[in-house]
């Protein structure tokens, strides 16, 4: 893992028996969060909680809240002024972390934009770089700036309430 091989980490657990209890599904959560792969993690995690509850506690939240791409997310949320533990909240519900994932209704990257919305959001805040649409998107430096711009502007749309500005 330290070599950065992600995705052969990955693979391997893939090979491993399936977890039959619910601390052994935590410990294989904690290895899929090791291998980058925060989708199988969260969805072992909710169900080893979901089998026995009494095994939740606060140290346990770094798996399943991680604070990925954390320069990126600090940067672009301090330049947009979103809090960044929404950044974070909502790249977890939308994309479990994963930068090349696509949605059915065809948003991309980590923070799921469509690509009208981030080139309507790049026209208007005269985005330097030509971008290609939608492979940019999968890049986490540019979704994270497009979607924390965007973000920023809907919150203010809807008066700083946050739960409109998400719908």
């Amino acid at each position: 893992l330290k070599a950065g091989w992600f995705a052969e980490a990955q693979a391997e657990l893939k090979t491993l028996p399936d977890p039959q209890t619910p601390e052994e599904r935590l410990v294989r959560s904690r290895m899929l969060v090791a291998a980058f792969d925060h989708f199988s993690a969260v969805k072992m995690f909710n169900q080893s909680l979901s089998d026995k509850y009494e095994l939740f506690n606060l140290s346990l939240a770094q798996y399943v809240f991680p604070r990925e791409y954390e320069n990126i997310v600090r940067e672009k949320s301090k330049i947009s002024g979103v809090d960044s533990a929404l950044v974070w909240g909502l790249m977890r519900q939308e994309s479990s972390f994963r930068a090349k994932v696509v949605s059915s209704s065809d948003a991309f990257g980590l923070m799921q934009l469509l690509t009208g919305t981030a080139q309507e959001v790049a026209s208007a805040y005269k985005w330097k770089v030509p971008l290609r649409w939608p492979e940019d998107l999968y890049d986490p430096e540019i979704n994270i700036k497009l979607g924390t711009t965007y973000l920023s502007r809907m919150v203010a749309a809807f008066n700083g309430h946050v739960p409109l500005a998400l719908a």
